[in-house]
């Protein structure tokens, strides 16, 4: 067994006498004080006295590189605290490289972080499953884009098994999304008093209900096709646009409501020209924003009563624990969405460029 250090012991003595010397010199203070001895005033001011020689003596080499590191953590300091107030500016102009870089960069971190945590778990248990490897994440790439038959043969590109759920739960998801945007007219309609009182609390109370509570009663009244998946998107989305659109409707302000009704504007023409142009742009965000609601959704419709969809094969391959096929398409539903959401964008800017937000 090795004997400690020398070093950590002189230290720890050194500390003890000390905290030893402060013991005694607390309780000398207080003694003079209390009781009035001149002797122990005067034997404490030389033990000051002493002590203080004796630091000031240690201080001296110690003084100039201590007083040059103070100095240089000030100045970084300094420098930190201004590059910081700098780069979270409200008024930071970015050039187009800047933000590409910045958008990437979440992106990278992130596989970063997924091939260091797989790798060790890879290296720790060489038959693990739940994280697939870069190779392993290729693999189900080729096996879901190049799918191959029993004799090892492409098949062709309508009968694949990813065309064929692409091709159904695009279906469902459009006509559900499709249904849901009739909530922008009785949201604009909600902007007539009569309309309001009778459909408010009606939309608010519906829009409380989760729609995955009502997917066995969906189950219950259309069956296990089609028409109970397209329901739950619509109820998952439609009282959030309807809600929405007569929120904004709500906020144009009565200034421009009684202008139009100056200028001999009827209510029926005040609704359509000066309320909905304003509100429909932003009805058309809510759709884009919920997209991503409605496709989780559908993809709970589909993993429990279905014969093809993104939903149905992911819940297939979840029993043979193929999570690189899991993962791969996740990221293929992520892709597609992201385009769709792009695809939105640019609609909503070709069919109301008027609208600036």
């Amino acid at each position: 067994m090795e004997s400690p250090s020398i070093t950590p012991v002189l230290i720890m003595r050194f500390l003890f006498f000390v905290l030893l010397l402060g013991a005694l010199a607390a309780s000398l203070y207080v003694g003079s004080h209390v009781c009035g001895l001149p002797r122990v005033r005067a034997f404490l001011a030389r033990t000051r006295r002493y002590i203080g020689a004796i630091l000031g003596f240690l201080w001296r080499p110690l003084r100039t590189p201590c007083m040059f590191l103070w100095g240089l953590l000030r100045a970084f300091s300094a420098r930190s605290m201004r590059f910081i107030r700098w780069l979270f500016s409200l008024d930071l102009a970015l050039n187009k490289y800047a933000k590409t870089i910045l958008a990437l960069l979440p992106f990278v971190l992130f596989i970063v972080w997924y091939v260091a945590i797989a790798d060790a778990r890879h290296a720790a248990n060489p038959m693990e499953k739940i994280t697939p490897t870069g190779s392993q994440l290729v693999q189900g790439i080729e096996q879901t884009l190049f799918e191959k038959d029993e004799n090892g043969e492409l098949i062709p590109l309508g009968d694949q098994r990813l065309i064929i759920d692409l091709k159904a739960s695009l279906s469902r998801f459009g006509i559900g999304i499709a249904l849901a945007s009739t909530g922008i007219l009785l949201g604009l309609l909600m902007r007539l008093p009569v309309i309001d009182a009778a459909m408010q609390w009606f939309v608010l109370v519906f829009e409380k209900v989760p729609p995955l509570a009502l997917l066995a009663l969906l189950f219950v009244v259309f069956g296990s096709g089609d028409e109970a998946k397209i329901a739950l998107v619509f109820l998952g989305v439609w009282p959030k646009v309807v809600l929405d659109t007569y929120l904004n409707a709500k906020a144009i302000p009565q200034e421009q409501i009684i202008k139009g009704k100056s200028l001999g504007g009827t209510d029926w023409r005040i609704l359509w020209r000066i309320i909905a142009p304003q509100v429909l742009p932003r009805a058309w965000t809510t759709i884009r924003l919920s997209l991503g609601l409605a496709v989780g959704f559908l993809i709970a419709a589909e993993g429990i009563a279905a014969e093809a969809g993104l939903g149905y094969r992911i819940f297939v391959v979840r029993r043979y624990m193929a999570m690189n096929i899991i993962i791969d398409y996740v990221i293929i539903i992520a892709i597609f969405m992201f385009i769709v959401d792009r695809v939105m964008i640019l609609m909503n800017k070709l069919a109301f460029p008027w609208n600036n937000e």
